[in-house]
């Protein structure tokens, strides 16, 4: 079955010096009584996907477990913005420990995960975007901003209504959430929905991505599709020049009415 879904999760890694240019700004080091957290997204080019600090993004913390030698007075819970090198330091952080992890802005918005963490050690925070067998795909796929709100239709294969109406979250390529509205109509076999694009007009000319969420039964959503639509703004033309001159000349092949003589 095609699925598409973004996902977020924390892996174990070393310092990654090549975005760090030796004249330029240092990264702070890795708290000694605590543990860093380093921000990454996932981006893509016609080469493919690849890998960048998330710079901005804000990061919830909140400790949960002990594990064996836990030390440390900071339990959180913790609401912070990564810095420009996707770090936030958790200063006397509990650990070795089980933390909660999640982002409230960008493509994982709303998304979170239990995971180890270990004193002076630093942990991968990665949102990443996964596309198994294919995403979703918007109808229109390019809308007019000035003719927003306007409804579209987005092909998919598990949609849901069960507790309540998808939401459709409209981000820029830079993961900023500029739109929102919910789905008026899904398929009784969850492969299509219509709703709203909700009002695009003071956006940007540009590549938008659809966010498709299935409500929960719990409040939260789930995401279920993504699809790719482009907004563009109309503008009017200048008239064409009248080739053959109006009533003050004209050429071989001009052939007018004369012209008023007061």
């Amino acid at each position: 079955m095609k699925k598409t879904t973004i996902l977020l999760f924390i892996l174990s890694a070393c310092y990654f010096s090549l975005w760090a240019d030796d004249c330029g700004p240092q990264p702070t080091p890795v708290p000694t009584g605590g543990f860093k957290i380093r921000a990454f997204y996932e981006d893509f080019d016609a080469e493919g996907p690849f890998i960048l600090p998330d710079r901005n993004r804000a990061v919830t913390a909140q400790w949960r477990q002990d594990l064996s030698g836990a030390a440390g007075n900071n339990r959180g819970p913790i609401a912070a913005t990564t810095d420009d090198f996707g770090d936030i330091n958790v200063n006397d952080g509990r650990a070795p420990a089980k933390w909660n992890f999640g982002e409230t802005n960008g493509f994982c918005a709303g998304q979170s995960i239990v995971l180890d963490v270990q004193r002076g050690k630093q942990r991968s925070l990665y949102c990443l975007i996964r596309g198994i067998g294919g995403g979703s795909n918007a109808f229109p796929s390019s809308v007019e901003a000035e003719s927003t709100p306007e409804e579209i239709t987005v092909y998919g294969d598990s949609f849901a209504a069960t507790n309540g109406m998808p939401l459709l979250r409209y981000f820029d390529m830079n993961g900023v959430l500029v739109a929102e509205a919910y789905a008026d109509q899904v398929s009784s076999d969850g492969t299509w929905l219509t709703g709203s694009t909700s009002d695009l007009s003071s956006v940007g000319t540009g590549d938008y991505t659809i966010m498709i969420c299935n409500a929960n039964g719990d409040g939260t959503y789930e995401t279920a599709g993504l699809a790719t639509m482009e907004v563009f703004h109309y503008y009017e033309p200048p008239p064409d020049p009248d080739p053959c001159g109006g009533c003050s000349g004209g050429g071989d092949f001009c052939v007018q009415m004369p012209c008023n003589v007061y």
